[in-house]
């Protein structure tokens, strides 16, 4: 078999999907998350060159230089310690700590280390544990966007069985196999909405005394719950679809040539920007001036969210928000946009202002536990509460900044696009993706 028949076959495919996590570079230390201001601080030198000693390391052995393409990057900051840093404020401190490293004073110099320059991050995924870790710890995982996209392929080639067939021996395919996972993201959790949805409408119902009767806090701790679980259904849907939109764009990003897959391509790039999935705030900022006309726009867009979407409000669940960017056309005067964890340090406190996302479950459902008349419950209900103390009861849980790529039509000057799903959800994008093709690997062996 010639070897560009190989890599159309599932093994082929495996291999070179093994071969680009080989290529990832991985970043951690234990310590507490810092914002960028914490870390002018001398004494935080040895934070910041543990930080890199891991991303040096991966550097030396895949024998890399600085990357100059576009990149893809997951973060994941576990705190421990009382009032850290919010999650807007955590990634560009570490991303500068992965394009520049530091002397010996703690001072940056100017050798690159991972990547050139911050603006190659094309898609940045954050996450925020609070209230999780035993330990504090910053990771950062880097790969070049071809090979994220390599993956985005490779999951819809395994969904429809799209691979050529070994001459040499006979398989089945793993779509025919016992153990299928055709979808990567699952199943729609619509029955799961509907039936609290159900049981709210239910609960509705109920008279008033037979709601003194059952105990006025019981009815409440109930309707609380099946609210609960509306909400995180109805988040859970919309990461779901958004997942399954950008399994489609592969073409756009890598501008092929295929007149019908980029048509195809851009009806999904187009659902990702407008509703039902997600709602345009504007373009982001590019000229002064612009910085206060993109609050005003984005403040009257999350009222209007609310108004349309009263069964998530108030969030008794965590919140994630998905930050879609397409670009403006380069200007004359220089001014091309805003790095992505840019425009989340504008969108993120916004959002916790007027959406006030719980930062953990406890936070979301803590009052009904403390006035519990079961002293088990009170007692373990304010012990919680004192560890929680030093937790921000508001915080948004994961975000993901993704810089889509223009299509004919675009405003000039660009669009931002706002979408949210289930911040209880801990995995990101890259772990389902990871997730998905372990297992068809797996298939493949066994």
């Amino acid at each position: 078999m010639r070897p560009g028949e190989y890599f159309k076959t599932e093994e082929g495919q495996a291999y070179l999907h093994d071969k680009r996590k080989m290529e990832r570079i991985y970043a951690s230390a234990e310590h507490e998350p810092k914002s960028k201001k914490a870390f002018r601080s001398r004494a935080t030198t040895e934070d910041k060159r543990a930080f890199q000693a891991e991303a040096s390391k991966w550097m030396g052995l895949l024998d890399l230089t600085p990357l100059r393409g576009p990149v893809v990057v997951d973060m994941s900051f576990h705190p421990v310690g009382a009032n850290p840093p919010s999650i807007e404020k955590l990634p560009k401190s570490y991303l500068d700590l992965l394009e520049r490293r530091v002397g010996t004073d703690g001072s940056f110099t100017n050798e690159r280390l991972v990547f050139q320059n911050d603006r190659q991050v094309k898609m940045l995924m954050v996450r925020y544990s609070l209230g999780l870790a035993a330990t504090p710890q910053v990771s950062a995982t880097v790969t070049a966007r071809r090979h994220f996209v390599a993956d985005l392929e490779l999951v819809r080639r395994i969904e429809r069985g799209d691979f050529e067939e070994p001459r040499d021996f006979g398989h089945r395919r793993w779509r025919d196999r016992e153990h299928d996972r055709s979808q990567i993201f699952g199943h729609e959790h619509g029955h799961k909405l509907e039936d609290a949805l159900e049981h709210l409408r239910e609960l509705n119902l109920w008279p008033q005394k037979a709601r003194v009767d059952w105990g006025e806090g019981a009815f409440e701790r109930m309707r609380s719950f099946y609210r609960h679980c509306a909400q995180q259904a109805l988040l859970g849907d919309s990461d779901r679809f958004i997942g399954s939109l950008l399994l489609d764009l592969p073409e756009l990003w890598k501008r092929r040539p295929r007149e019908w897959l980029m048509k195809f391509a851009s009806s999904s790039r187009g659902l990702l920007v407008s509703r039902p999935v997600s709602f345009s705030v504007g373009h982001a900022p590019r000229r002064e001036g612009d910085t206060t006309m993109f609050a005003e726009a984005l403040q009257r867009a999350l009222g209007g969210f609310m108004k349309s979407y009263p069964l998530l409000f108030p969030l008794l669940t965590q919140l994630s928000v998905t930050i879609f960017h397409v670009p403006p056309l380069p200007g004359r005067d220089g001014t091309d946009g805003k790095d992505l964890d840019n425009l989340a340090r504008l969108i993120i406190p916004k959002v916790k202002e007027v959406f006030r996302p719980p930062s953990t479950i406890w936070h979301a459902h803590q009052t009904f536990a403390v006035s519990s008349s079961d002293s088990r419950i009170s007692d373990w209900a304010r012990t919680q509460t004192e560890i929680h103390r030093r937790i921000p009861a508001i915080a948004v849980s994961r975000y993901c900044a993704i810089e889509l790529p223009r299509v004919p039509g675009d405003p000039r000057d660009g669009e931002v696009a706002l979408a949210f799903g289930d911040g209880q959800q801990i995995e990101s994008l890259w772990d389902q993706i990871d997730d998905f093709v372990g297992d068809w690997e797996r298939s493949l062996r066994g």
